[in-house]
């Protein structure tokens, strides 16, 4: 509705309407926040009639007020803000109003009544006339007394503050708001002092923020906190210089970013610099305070020994209580002695179990005080604080220490609510559900932690960063760890199933989300430039690392002919500088990015996807969705499938029946010995790290290190047990399990040892230091895998499975090829030939060679056509996956910019390059590899790597690849077909089939002479996955 509908509606009806109906109006047309502006403008308006008029009392002004039009009132507010003199006419009718008979009224209506009625139609008023011209007045100097407005700003931000306990989260919004307000018109250059107040003031706003990215909300604490001291100076102004020196430490004790080692000395920094003002003889009361937070600071400090800064926290606990008595000040004494309940729980001097009684002593001290009608805030800490210690306690007996502990907590949840205190209410349910794990009472334990996952889910909503978003995560991922032990412990497999979806992948999933939800919309342009600057930045660090690869300090690992470096130190210190400051500028820039994606902006909680949205994804009877979760202390593999069948009855009656789809189960199948600790031994220790740092000892390793993950999992159990009819597997990894090639698990023991020359890692589609060489490698093969069995898809959840499975399908499939981008691959023909020759490719969709293969180029591929083998080097960072990134001809496509991207119409991506879905995850469970990044930006299939491939088997593999999909249009069973054809296949076929290739051949079987099949070891075959659908 515009501003002119707006007025009209009002003039038409204000007069008619009930107090109800105007109301409903201003709630659905005004701002609460220019409301709260006008209520308080009433003030300003009274007090002018006021110091002109005689009232006989407080409703014969209120019962004036309501006498006068609108354009009556409006002149009041162009004399007040504008000096502008009422009309005669007005002035008359303000007369008329004074004097005139009061309004016909009930008896019994009270005064607030007609205030209420007051307030609305004031509302009104000052909304259609003063609020959208206050800003222009000021600027154009038609304001009276600008400051008038601005102090009013500031009173009602500390009326706030004054009322902050009411409704905490909405009123710090209010006071930011409004503090802000005010400083449209104190500026710092003429209003230094108010300036810098006023910023103080928002730094402690923010510090207290519970709305938003916490994370953000500490920066922007400490923003205003060091802008404030820009201002207040120890010499000039030493007590207000103490203040802000005092918050800022606060803020530091809390900070998130940095390190907390580091954050913690700064905080203890700035409280011995606000001492040096705040002595105990000067300012007593601040002294004290400051004392009491220098000790929260030793208290939590990592930094020296703990043992002392334990000792230094109590010290200064009790220099505090030499102030602050129960008599004089209540509060305080109240809170320092609930923070000794802490220092004394976790001392270490003298007598542990001395301790713990003195820390509850201290604690049930501190709740004289506290009540939960007067502090109900600090009450509930005091409550949490308590039930702490009884959990630790050795004084006596363990099971009504543990009951204790229990009341206590549940006591403290009554204020710690989600609404209310998300992060206080999230630490307390968590350690409540621990003490509810160690009891095995795993209702009470689902019950518990399912509030706490609400209140994840709700702070990760809030955060404007995906790191931080991260951190929330991996800090609370033991929760999601006990709930689905809790549910297995109780057969409620369908619910683990959920929370092992809602505990993984969170980012990927929110990213798919976003680009999903917007795949079409027009990118602004404020986001278009972040992009542009972001690229040009990855342009211009590919050059530098271009021009010297030969030094493993700058250099990338696996990428560029290693050369001999002629930089003098100082220009490689130089270059080294310059290329971190743009890695951090990208890093930046990338942030900006994220925090304009929809999801984050809009603080949206992508709903988490259901057991029976999961079971949806079952495509046919004979297909198994298999959710491997570790808890730490086991694996399991939560087994979706639909139940045998019985045979079908035959004879007459059998024409009758209607075939009923049965409903899907889940059974488990459990590892009790494959815990984390084991998990990290079988795929970090044994698998990832030599696969990074001795690569010919991995592929040696291989086969021994896929029998023992085999082994591990019980593998044969798991088929005879669960996967009885099955033809197809869903696997959804978790942690280290991403890195394995399921279909290379092998089935029974070993057949025989291979041995072959190893992989020629120069031919691989990466590049690795030739230091790293051994002429051959033995290995373990099998006769049967688990590829064999079953057509394999994996993906890093169900439900970003259930994403790719809603897309839209595309009503064409065109092919484009990207090919040998840097020129040295001797292989990459034979694959882009072969599709050719199976799919009609244009020729302005065959990108080769360096001149082709441009950055720009590809990605101009990528939205002309729906189909894409990329066949060239790539390479995976673990340490920051965001670099990791596809090679081509002037320079890198990396994940972080792809991530960036939306290609809605792209339906199947071969990436057949090395490492493409290699990835690092972490608790979370995040895998950011260039294969899931193409499924976040629109791919419905995506066929990537886990390892450096060898060039001559994957340009093989790839051509038996699109044979299969061109018979089948199943992307997982042509890739099952691929591998075992690439397997079985013998030096005497290839050299027929592959004629380009026969030198190659012969070398390679000239190498091992005593072996047919040139590609048996699974490091040739099973390299490659698929994802998607």
């Amino acid at each position: 509705m515009s501003k002119t509908e707006y007025e009209q509606t009002l003039d038409a009806n204000l007069d008619e309407w009930t107090i109800d109906e105007l109301a409903e109006y201003l709630e659905e047309n005004c701002e609460e926040a220019e409301l709260e502006l006008i209520f308080r403008a009433i003030e300003l308006l009274q007090d002018c009639l006021l110091n002109s008029f005689e009232f006989a009392s407080e409703l014969h002004l209120s019962e004036t007020l309501l006498r006068l039009s609108q354009k009556e009132i409006h002149d009041i507010f162009q004399l007040i803000f504008n000096d502008l003199e009422p009309s005669v006419e007005t002035v008359e009718a303000i007369n008329a109003a004074v004097v005139g008979e009061s309004p016909e009224m009930l008896p019994d209506v009270e005064i607030e009544t007609v205030q209420q009625w007051l307030r609305l139609k004031l509302a009104v008023v000052f909304e259609v006339f003063r609020v959208p011209l206050i800003l222009q007045d000021f600027e154009e100097e038609r304001i009276k007394s600008p400051e008038d407005w601005a102090e009013i700003q500031w009173d009602i931000a500390y009326e706030y503050f004054d009322n902050l306990d009411q409704n905490k989260r909405e009123i710090i919004e209010r006071v930011i708001h409004h503090y802000q307000k005010a400083l449209v018109i104190y500026v710092k250059e003429a209003y230094p002092e108010q300036w810098a107040t006023i910023y103080h003031s928002l730094a402690h706003a923010y510090w207290k923020r519970i709305e938003g990215d916490r994370r953000e909300n500490l920066e922007l604490a400490i923003y205003y906190c060091q802008q404030a001291l820009t201002v207040r100076k120890k010499e000039a102004d030493p007590e207000n210089w103490a203040m802000t020196e005092h918050g800022l430490a606060h803020v530091y004790s809390d900070r998130i970013e940095g390190g907390r080692r580091e954050n913690l000395e700064l905080a203890i920094y700035h409280y011995q610099q606000a001492l040096t003002v705040r002595t105990k003889e000067a300012f007593p009361e601040d002294w004290a305070k400051t004392q009491g937070n220098l000790a929260n600071a030793y208290s939590d400090r990592i930094e020296g020994d703990r043992r002392e800064n334990i000792e230094q926290a109590i010290y200064h606990y009790q220099q505090a209580l030499t102030v602050y008595t129960k008599e004089a000040d209540p509060e305080n004494w109240a809170k320092t002695q609930g923070n000794l309940t802490k220092a004394y729980a976790n001392r270490m001097e003298e007598e542990i179990r001395e301790n713990f009684e003195l820390a509850i002593y201290h604690s049930r001290q501190a709740l004289t005080v506290y009540t939960k009608e007067v502090y109900p805030e600090d009450w509930a800490k005091a409550q949490n604080n308590l039930a702490s210690t009884y959990s630790d306690r050795i004084e006596g007996e363990r099971r009504q220490n543990i009951e204790r502990a229990i009341y206590h907590y549940q006591q403290a949840l009554i204020v710690r609510t989600k609404e209310g205190y998300p992060h206080a209410c999230l630490s307390t349910n968590s350690l409540l559900g621990d003490l509810y794990v160690q009891e095995e009472n795993w209702q009470r334990v689902i019950k518990t932690y399912r509030t706490a996952i609400e209140c994840i889910e709700l702070l990760s909503s809030w955060a404007t960063d995906d790191d931080y978003k991260q951190q929330i995560m991996a800090e609370n991922i033991t929760v999601y760890d006990n709930i689905i032990q809790a549910c297995v412990a109780l057969g409620r497999y369908d619910e683990a199933i959920a929370y092992a979806e809602r505990g993984r992948s969170r980012r990927l999933v929110e990213l798919i989300a976003s680009n999903d939800l917007y795949a079409n919309a027009e990118i602004p342009p404020e986001i278009q430039d972040y992009l542009t600057r972001y690229e040009a930045v990855e342009r211009q660090l590919h050059n530098l690392l271009q021009e010297d690869s030969s030094d493993g300090s700058i250099g990338e690992r696996g990428l560029g002919r290693f050369r001999q470096t002629t930089l003098t130190p100082a220009e490689r210190e130089a270059k080294t500088a310059e290329i971190q400051a743009l890695q951090a500028e990208k890093q930046t820039l990338w942030r900006e990015i994220r925090r304009f994606d929809p999801v984050i902006a809009q603080q949206i909680q992508v709903e988490a996807i259901s057991f029976e949205e999961i079971a949806a994804l079952l495509p046919n009877l004979q297909s198994a969705i298999l959710s491997i979760y570790n808890t730490g202390a086991e694996t399991h593999i939560f087994v979706i499938r639909h139940p045998a069948t019985s045979p079908t009855k035959s004879g007459l009656f059998s024409l009758f029946q209607q075939p009923k789809q049965p409903e899907p189960i889940v059974t488990l199948h459990s590892c009790p010995d494959l815990t984390f600790g084991r998990l990290e031994e079988l795929l970090t220790e044994q698998w990832l790290i030599p696969y990074q740092e001795d690569n010919s000892h991995w592929c040696q390793a291989m086969g021994q290190n896929l029998q023992n993950i085999a082994q591990a999992l019980h593998l044969e159990q798991l088929i005879q047990d669960h996967l009885n009819g099955i033809q197809e597997l869903i696997i959804i990894p978790h942690l280290g399990f991403h890195h394995i090639p399921f279909a290379a698990l092998p089935i029974g023991d070993a057949e025989e040892t291979v041995t072959h020359p190893e992989p020629e890692l120069d031919n691989t589609r990466i590049k690795i230091k030739s230091k790293t060489r051994v002429q051959t490698i033995q290995n373990l093969l099998h006769e049967e895998y688990l590829g064999d069995l079953f057509q394999i898809r994996v993906l890093p959840s169900c439900q970003i499975l259930k994403y790719c499975h809603d897309r839209p399908p595309l009503p064409q499939t065109n092919y484009g090829i990207v090919e040998n981008t840097q020129e040295d691959l001797k292989f990459t023909h034979i694959e882009a030939n072969r599709l050719k020759q199976l799919e009609p490719v244009l020729p302005k969709n065959h990108l080769k060679g360096r001149a082709e293969t441009t950055v720009h180029n590809y990605q101009a591929l990528l939205t002309r056509v729906e189909n894409v083998h990329s066949s060239h080097h790539a390479k995976s960072d673990l340490n920051n996956p965001r670099e990791s990134a596809l090679e081509l001809g002037d320079g890198k496509f990396s994940l972080g910019s792809l991530m960036l991207k939306r290609y809605p119409n792209l339906n199947h991506v071969f990436l057949s390059c090395c490492e493409t879905n290699l990835g690092k995850s972490e608790l979370t469970d995040d895998l950011l590899t260039l294969g899931t990044g193409f499924l976040c930006a629109g791919a419905r299939t995506v066929i990537s790597s886990l390892w450096a491939v060898d060039d001559l088997a994957t340009a093989i593999f790839s051509s038996y690849y699109y044979e299969a999909l061109k018979q089948t249009q199943q992307p997982a069973f042509a890739l099952q077909q691929a591998q075992q054809r690439l397997r079985k296949a013998t030096y005497t076929e290839l050299l027929a089939e592959f004629p380009t290739a026969q030198e190659a051949l012969i070398e390679r079987k000239k190498k091992n002479p005593g072996s047919s099949y040139p590609f048996i070891d699974p490091y040739y075959w099973s390299g490659f996955i698929c994802q998607g659908v």
